[in-house]
């Protein structure tokens, strides 16, 4: 499995999620790179993401950097002198027409020297002859033509990203008999429950996570199970090939299904819907099939690492 050198940049409080989520589990599926380097970056732009690639001694890289939630391009300021803070597949169109006029370095928030600086680290990066980058930026591959935009920028033989949410972040475990049994006493409102193996008999393991308004986990959860060695086999099965007993917080990594606003006449949101409705492969050939996920038959919005969903939602530019 080829080597990768993984930039995590502007995080904030899902940093050390992200960076253990590497450190224990360093392969990325679907392709298979390997984090052989992690290296965290705060205060960064996309000016000092061309440098780190550049300097760096591998061809292969994975980037986790926020993004936006209609897959234009990156949460990062283009330079840290940049009036906004972004980096869209627009702004790296403008940059590979070289077209620096005032009219576009308006537009892009600098001014004719740093669009000078940032065309000739794009140079740069083309001489690295870059293989692979795995973003696992949210959304950025919703938009085909900003995904394959990227791609270009980075003059990269294949670049692949979510186009959902990619979600990092901790829950707490906890096993036992007695805890998989009372587990929801310890739910805040708006939590979502996932059984396994089976949605619809009593479980071996919960994983319990609450959403927001966008129906996003970003504040708590926890994984209970009846013991140790299940909560093992769950993460070798759906997570991670390394999967062991933990103890105290877990980090996790997985794509998720959250909601989108359907605006109102007066450009408010009217009510929230999910940006896509499946069902997994084995539901589809049979309706009745017993596998894990919520006890009401809800939407599965938790894509493991290790399901069919996770790959077919890592979409690809070649």
């Amino acid at each position: 499995m080829a080597q990768a050198h993984a930039v995590l940049m502007d995080l904030g409080r899902v940093e050390t999620a992200v960076q253990l989520w590497f450190h224990q589990n360093p392969i990325l599926p679907p392709s298979g790179l390997t984090a052989g380097r992690i290296q965290i970056e705060h205060n960064g732009s996309f000016e000092r993401l061309l440098q780190i690639i550049i300097d760096s001694p591998f061809q292969n890289f994975i980037l986790v950097i926020h993004g936006y939630s209609d897959g234009y391009g990156l949460l990062l300021p283009i330079t840290r002198r940049q009036s906004g803070r972004h980096t869209t597949y627009l702004d790296l169109a403008s940059l590979m027409e070289q077209d620096r006029n005032a009219r576009q370095t308006g537009r892009l928030g600098i001014g004719k020297p740093d669009a000078e600086n940032l065309v000739n680290l794009m140079h740069k990066v083309w001489d690295k002859n870059i293989q692979c980058i795995e973003f696992r930026s949210c959304n950025l591959g919703r938009n085909r033509t900003s995904l394959d935009r990227f791609r270009q920028f980075f003059d990269a033989n294949l670049v692949g990203a979510p186009d959902l949410h990619s979600l990092f972040g901790f829950v707490d475990v906890a096993t036992g008999a007695e805890q998989l049994a009372n587990h929801a006493r310890q739910h805040p409102p708006r939590t979502e429950t996932y059984q396994f193996p089976s949605a619809l008999k009593s479980p071996d393991l919960v994983c319990c996570l609450t959403l927001n308004n966008e129906s996003k986990p970003e504040s708590w959860g926890h994984v209970v199970a009846d013991s140790a060695p299940t909560i093992s086999s769950w993460l070798n099965q759906y997570f991670s090939p390394q999967g062991r007993p933990v103890q105290g917080a877990l980090p996790l990594h997985a794509l998720w299904i959250a909601d989108e606003p359907v605006l109102n006449r007066s450009g408010q949101p009217d009510r929230y819907v999910p940006v896509v409705m499946e069902t997994s492969e084995a539901a589809r050939s049979n309706p009745l099939a017993d596998e894990w996920g919520v006890p009401d038959f809800g939407l599965r919005r938790l894509i493991p690492p290790l399901t069919d969903g996770y790959a077919k939602h890592v979409i690809y530019s070649r």
